[in-house]
């Protein structure tokens, strides 16, 4: 256990790990190795994200947390001198994130706080700024927490045999994600010197005695918990050939295919925004018959754009245009210049696929009708449009947020 003392007050943190390994020779032809470790880090921020920011009050910070199983196998069989198999097997399960040492506190119930999360799991202080004349209080905005699971299966048979060495092989692999983005569930309110600024005494005015007036200028927030239960496959194929044509030059062809499914989500809990058609559209994940999911419904009349199912729109659930086919072809060159054996040239080209990364698929998940960000402003003139208590209540005409990614992504 390490405790770090600090002038801001006492940051705890918990890390432990350990480890095995085993090697074991089966015969002349046959090795094998295992691995396995467990790490585990627990963290106590009672200042909230940073390390050293005096000016964040206590309790309100968070609670970090990592735990990974790691585990991985490999078997290797020396068929004859010049064929050899290499088979390969990994496991990754990683669970974690930050979480707030105030959850489930019911502040928004007991004090009339309109329009935040009614979740308990997610319920708290909410976070309210001042304009920068005085420190930010209540609870981070943010608290993400992710349960993640990889599976990665590999082979490999290299063959050498005169001047050719020949490689083939597979992978395969499984990947669950499962991230929680409760993002701005608590409300978030800020307060500048508005309504108090041409009070006696308060010639510059003051954030705080707005706070106390109970006029914020902007309130914040998000409705949904943004979970998913992601899910992917993917399954490559290469083959490569080294020719050594003469002493001094070494040419590699080769090829990959890659097929990468698109993530989708087990309760089709995803929307994107279709800009393809005239004043936009929302596509929301759905079956082959056109059914979405139940947890749509709450928040259905809040969109702002008229909506399709994926079926309809021709999309799959992923909402990701499918590429199917990857090929990624190879060449590459070493070529020792004659009668200048200390110098050398190597050339190389190659295609590699890429595809949208999965921080940002999950962004979908972040949209509405399964999620709603929120954003409302009292006007700059006359008197102030709303009070803390009523500022995010459900009938407030506000700005809705949402994010995108190109369903064509190549």
């Amino acid at each position: 256990m390490a405790q770090n003392l600090r002038a801001t007050g006492l940051q705890n943190t918990d890390t432990n790990q350990a480890s095995a390994r085993i090697d074991h020779q089966f015969s002349a032809k046959d090795t094998s190795y295992f691995r396995a470790s467990v790490f585990d880090a627990r963290e106590a921020d009672p200042f909230g994200s940073g390390v050293l920011q005096e000016s964040l009050l206590p309790g309100f910070g968070r609670d970090l947390s990592t735990h990974a199983l790691n585990g991985a196998a490999g078997w290797t069989r020396a068929m004859n001198t010049g064929l050899v198999n290499e088979a390969r097997f990994g496991v990754l399960v990683v669970a974690g994130g930050q979480t707030s040492p105030n959850a489930g506190n019911p502040f928004a119930t007991q004090n009339g706080l309109a329009g935040v999360v009614a979740d308990p799991r997610d319920a708290g202080y909410p976070q309210v700024s001042f304009g920068g004349q005085f420190t930010t209080i209540g609870d981070p905005a943010l608290f993400t927490f992710r349960r993640n699971r990889d599976f990665e299966g590999y082979d490999n048979l290299i063959w050498h045999r005169g001047r050719h060495t020949v490689r083939v092989g597979a992978y395969i692999m499984h990947y669950d994600l499962e991230p929680v983005n409760p993002n701005a569930a608590r409300g978030i309110f800020s307060f500048t010197p508005r309504w108090t600024s041409s009070a006696p005494g308060l010639a510059d005015g003051s954030a705080f005695a707005d706070f106390l007036l109970g006029y914020p200028t902007i309130a914040q927030a998000g409705l949904g918990r943004a979970a998913i239960e992601a899910r992917t496959n993917w399954l490559h194929f290469y083959a490569q050939d080294s020719w050594q044509i003469a002493a001094n030059l070494r040419l590699e062809i080769g090829v990959r295919y890659e097929y990468n499914q698109n993530m989708t989500d087990s309760g089709n809990q995803m929307a994107a925004i279709d800009t393809s058609v005239p004043g936009g559209r929302f596509v929301v994940a759905s079956d082959g018959s056109g059914r979405i999911s139940q947890a749509a419904k709450a928040l259905l009349a809040s969109l702002p754009v008229p909506f399709v199912p994926s079926s309809e729109a021709g999309w799959d659930n992923s909402l990701l245009a499918s590429r199917p086919l990857r090929l990624a072809p190879r060449a590459g060159l070493a070529w020792v210049i004659p009668g200048r054996l200390k110098t050398a040239v190597r050339a190389g080209l190659g295609i590699y696929p890429n595809q949208a990364a999965y921080s940002i698929v999950t962004n979908l998940a972040q949209n509405l009708p399964f999620f709603l960000a929120k954003t409302v402003s009292s006007a700059a003139a006359g008197s102030p449009a709303f009070t803390t208590e009523s500022a995010l209540a459900a009938d407030t005409v506000g700005t809705a947020g949402g994010n995108n990614l190109d369903h064509n992504l190549r």
